[in-house]
């Protein structure tokens, strides 16, 4: 407990945290962007800077209220101070505020109005990008580009997920290009992507079945472009927490980690004209009692090339009980698949990557399998 004089007014204090609760208490509204007292203490906008007796400056947000203290909140110094900062922060702030749904309303446009900064005297930091016309169906984002799910509450809610048509599009995304399921409570059906650019996606096309549900009649068609590996954080040496180590086509009935029974049911799945470079192989693996049901896949023309910055040599089943492991790269790897047809398809290995062991197929525990997939020299 003490008191302390703000711009000349006597002001006790009790449990205040700081100079800034204080001066508010004092009735005085002092401008602040980044200051929440719920969190921790910030002071990154300088907006609550303060000065006190001996001429030293403040943010008045970072700094605990002591008895005796004498500070002044509002001297032409610290205005010419606070609009120089107001103008440095609107200089890097996109300036088209009339088509901004917070126009009116914004705390930068606030402040800007209360301190009388009608000018902004520093060159715009905003960085301008021309709009990309190339497609009608443009996705660029961290994580997967486009998601197909059935969780529990919506499919009880609403049903299967349905009828999806998806066409046209380029693709950029650190996960796929397209993730059909992992969370598959119910049933997603009919789902088709035809004539789209896959631009370094982790991988093209991901369906997985993981929590008991049904994937069927899932068609794709005409896909260009390439796939690869990223790495942003590791859980495991050398391997990337995203999803993906660069597969053209990935195809996944495996339970989670600690779940026991089948993970569900993938079935009549198609792939034709497929023509990718990509960083790992196509991959389609079930387990005993859940076997991925009629999988076709025609006309893949595969580039095995590796473009990015990353080791081989992982399988990546994430989500799952089998996660992340050592594997040899082969083209064309599947476990568990009943009905598996490849025809007319070929695949080429360009430079060396100890990671790829150079052959054109790996089946595990496979039944009704017919493969016509080339290795080009």
């Amino acid at each position: 407990m003490g008191s302390m004089i703000i711009d000349g007014i006597r002001v006790e204090f009790t449990d205040e945290t700081n100079v800034l609760t204080v001066i508010r208490k004092a009735g005085i509204d002092l401008p602040t962007l980044c200051y929440v007292s719920e969190l921790s203490v910030y002071g990154a906008c300088r907006l609550c800077t303060v000065k006190d007796d001996e001429g030293r400056y403040f943010a008045s947000c970072t700094v605990r209220p002591r008895d005796g203290m004498n500070i002044q909140t509002n001297t032409p110094e610290l205005r010419k101070y606070r609009r120089t900062l107001l103008e440095l922060l609107l200089a890097s702030h996109d300036r088209d505020c009339t088509v901004c749904n917070k126009n009116g309303d914004g705390p930068l446009q606030n402040l800007a109005e209360r301190m009388g900064v009608r000018n902004i005297r520093f060159k715009s930091a905003q960085e301008h990008h021309e709009v990309d016309n190339s497609s009608n169906c443009i996705v660029r984002t961290g994580d997967d580009a486009i998601v197909v799910k059935s969780t529990g509450p919506m499919s009880r809610r609403y049903g299967a997920s349905e009828n999806v048509a998806i066409t046209g599009c380029i693709l950029h995304s650190r996960d796929s290009a397209l993730k059909i399921g992992t969370e598959t409570h119910g049933v997603i059906r009919n789902v088709t992507l035809s004539d789209c650019v896959i631009d370094d996606c982790s991988r093209a096309v991901g369906v997985w079945v993981r929590d008991g549900g049904t994937v069927e009649d899932i068609h794709v068609h005409h896909l260009t472009g390439c796939t690869r590996r990223y790495a942003d954080s590791y859980q495991l040496p050398g391997a990337p927490g995203w999803w993906g180590k660069g597969e053209p086509v990935f195809v996944s009935a495996t339970p989670r980690k600690g779940k026991t029974g089948p993970a569900g049911v993938i079935r009549r799945v198609s792939f034709d004209h497929l023509y990718l470079t990509s960083e790992s192989c196509a991959f389609a693996a079930g387990e005993p009692d859940s076997e991925i049901q009629d999988l076709r896949i025609s006309e893949m023309h595969l580039t095995l090339q590796h473009h990015g910055t990353q080791p081989g040599g992982l399988f990546d089943e994430q989500p799952s009980a089998r996660h992340i492991y050592p594997h040899a790269i082969p083209a064309l790897y599947a476990r568990c698949v009943d009905g598996l047809t490849v025809k007319d398809s070929t695949v080429r290995f360009v430079g060396e990557n100890e990671a790829w062991d150079g052959s054109v197929a790996e089946l595990e525990h496979c039944r009704r399998a017919k493969l016509e997939l080339e290795k080009l020299v």
